[in-house]
């Protein structure tokens, strides 16, 4: 996708940022993709994806805080959110940014908050898993998920990126040293050097599949490896379907992993052949860097974008609803 650079390098620009995070029709566009801004709109939409017969991941938006004080507010919403997962009774684990739990400010002060939130979790029968940002977070990342086993927390998993050299090698050291490794595989949506990551499809697939491979073979089931095939490239699905017919037969764990409003039709798919299938779904206030890595990955999604604003700005029938669906299409969220 010829427009990705540009996507990525304005995720992070501030001027542009400030002005979409002003603006009603900058939220009314990210609609698609972000659940809404408050904990009441995540609820309705992990039940919307529950209802059609999907699981869901849930994520308070926020990445690089500042302060300790910032720090232990995000720790605080994901604990009201784990508790609104439990009251209501949605089928939804959790996921959560190491740099919002405060690790640029100490590494033990991102593993307090996350050994809180994992206890927390663990007392409502939930789970926790550790979201990969940047490449310059990804061994600090590790290292953190490492540490919260080596204290016996269980209920934790990781993020993997396929674009990344290092994704197989992290891969094989983790299953070797864990019992139990839970990992949902991507591709990754950050802007990479070549010197540490594939910049080509083809190696990237290629590198998806063998990572892929190794987490759902015969060792990965001994070694009790979970697998979340995160994708909406085609082809890698058609591959995870196989895989999953194959291996789920011999009795690995495999589920989908798939973004909030995005292939809406491969997600159809995939339930209504009772494939499990999580849904990732993002909420709050912090949506801007989200919306436009969600944009840099299809262009699909550009159109979407385009179309939605051409409508808005000629007054059409066909307004984006707040939890990603059309108007009178409620029954659609999250697919």
């Amino acid at each position: 996708m010829l427009l990705r650079p540009l996507f990525l390098a304005l995720s992070s620009q501030s001027t542009v940022r400030d002005i979409a995070v002003r603006s009603s029709l900058g939220r009314l566009m990210a609609s698609r993709f972000v659940a809404g801004e408050s904990l009441e709109d995540a609820i309705a939409a992990i039940r919307g994806v529950n209802a059609l017969g999907m699981l869901a991941s849930l994520d308070y938006l926020g990445e690089n805080v500042e302060d300790e004080a910032a720090a232990r507010a995000v720790r605080d919403e994901y604990l009201r959110l784990l508790d609104g997962i439990a009251e209501h009774g949605v089928r939804s684990n959790v996921s959560v940014k190491v740099t919002a739990l405060g690790l640029d400010l100490g590494v033990e002060l991102c593993l307090d908050n996350l050994e809180e939130l994992c206890a927390r979790a663990s007392a409502g029968g939930n789970f926790i898993r550790l979201d990969m940002e940047g490449s310059d977070y990804t061994d600090a990342t590790l290292e953190i998920y490492e540490r919260l086993r080596e204290r016996g927390i269980e209920n934790v998993g990781v993020v993997l990126q396929s674009y990344l050299h290092r994704t197989e090698a992290d891969a094989r050291r983790l299953m070797d040293r864990w019992d139990g490794l839970s990992v949902r595989l991507c591709k990754g949506a950050y802007q990479e050097p070549r010197e540490i990551a594939w910049q080509g499809m083809p190696e990237i697939r290629k590198s998806f599949i063998k990572t892929g491979e190794l987490l759902s073979g015969d060792e990965a089931k001994a070694r009790g490896v979970r697998l979340g095939i995160a994708t909406h490239d085609p082809r890698l699905i058609r591959w995870g379907r196989g895989r999953y017919a194959e291996r789920s037969i011999a009795g690995n764990t495999i589920e989908f992993q798939m973004l909030f409003g995005i292939r809406r039709d491969i997600q159809d798919g995939l339930a209504k052949d009772g494939i499990p299938l999580r849904i990732y779904i993002p909420y709050g206030d912090a949506w801007y860097p989200y919306f436009m890595r969600r944009l840099a990955e299809r262009n699909e999604n550009v159109m979407f974008v385009l179309r939605s604003l051409v409508d808005e700005l000629q007054g059409g029938s066909t307004r984006v609803g707040r939890r990603g669906g059309r108007s009178g299409r409620q029954g659609a969220v999250g697919r």
